[in-house]
């Protein structure tokens, strides 16, 4: 069985905070009729630019004020941070962003403008319009399709929501919206060959589920988000010298990036790891050399992924960075299960 599950958001991006003090958003004053001569949708939905990838937001009204809305992957980057609209009007971000504490979105206070407001439960085989900023293409497009299923936090449809659409709106057939489109899953299996579910599945989510959010500084959001973009390419730099260690000498020369933390402390240690590995462990012919030899790998490799992430746990702060370190420090765990598993293995074909 294979599951793939994609944030359908970034395509290149990250975030900036502007310059511009923090402002209470009025009441909301009514959205335009979807009839009306005045309601244009792409002025509602926007397009994101980041340091990490491109994505989508749109404004959004409820008894709290008007909003930018988006998904938390998609602003929630390393600087700078754009948001504009189709006639490249920029929208104001202050010094304050407000996070979802138990999902993936995040809303932008504006002290002026309307936005969509809220729809019905989403209904199985109604209506479902997503708009975004569809392959990263910087123009907001239309996609139409029907809800295909409801769930207590998020929805599918059946709109052709690809990457560069996380954070744009689904919408019915009012112009209200239901969610927010946010990520694609694919699973193949025997079980569902031959039927839909065995294709990439597109969902949303919820906007009429409960919601709390927290207040964080988008400078400090941006220095986790920094942070976690160096220590997650640094994991998947050590997965992959891990993955060629088969058996066979390893020929990837890995390099952590210059900007990372602790990098001489990493790189050192990588490079010892894949070092012991070609010099000795791929030429060892018993068990009792195999288990040394692994066991100096895994020392290195360890020491390596402490530097990466453990050591750097001080820069998480807000309740969002220490959620996204936990996840770094489980990916750490599953590597080094990986690695035991490998050595096991190994010893097996002694």
């Amino acid at each position: 069985m294979r599951l793939r599950v994609v944030f359908a958001g970034l395509i290149f991006g990250a975030l900036r905070g502007l310059a511009q003090e923090e402002t209470a958003p009025p009441a909301a004053t009514g959205q335009p009729e979807a009839s009306s001569p005045s309601f244009r949708m792409e002025d509602t939905v926007l397009i994101v630019k980041t340091g990490a990838g491109v994505g989508t937001a749109f404004r959004y009204q409820d008894k709290d004020g008007v909003f930018l809305v988006s998904n938390l992957h998609v602003v929630g980057g390393p600087a700078p941070l754009e948001i504009y609209d189709t006639a490249g009007r920029k929208a104001a971000v202050g010094s304050f962003l407000e996070v979802a504490k138990n999902t993936d979105l995040v809303r932008i206070p504006q002290s002026e403008g309307q936005g969509l407001e809220l729809a019905a439960t989403p209904r199985l085989g109604e209506e479902a319009v997503a708009y975004g900023n569809s392959g990263g293409g910087n123009v907001i497009t239309e996609n139409r399709g029907k809800v295909l299923g409801v769930g207590p936090q998020t929805f599918e449809v059946s709109c052709e929501i690809v990457q560069g659409n996380s954070g744009g709106p689904i919408v019915n057939s009012e112009q209200k919206v239901m969610g927010v489109a946010s990520f694609l899953t694919q699973q193949r299996n025997d079980w569902n060959e031959d039927t839909r579910y065995s294709e990439v599945r597109r969902f949303g989510i919820r906007l009429d589920q409960p919601l709390t959010w927290e207040k964080v500084r988008v400078a400090e959001l941006q220095r986790e988000a920094t942070a976690f973009q160096g220590m997650s390419q640094s994991i998947l730099l050590i997965g992959q010298t891990m993955k060629g260690m088969d058996g066979r000498k390893v020929a990837l020369k890995a390099s952590f990036s210059e900007d990372l933390p602790n990098r001489e402390k990493a790189q050192r240690n990588l490079d010892q790891a894949v070092n012991y590995y070609n010099k000795n462990l791929i030429t060892a012919r018993n068990k009792q050399a195999v288990k040394l030899g692994f066991k100096q790998v895994f020392t290195h490799l360890n020491e390596a992924l402490e530097a990466v992430v453990e050591e750097q746990r001080p820069v998480f702060q807000s309740a969002w960075g220490m959620r996204q370190f936990h996840d770094l420090a489980k990916q750490r765990e599953e590597l080094s299960k990986k690695l035991l598993d490998q050595r096991d293995q190994t010893l097996k074909s002694l």
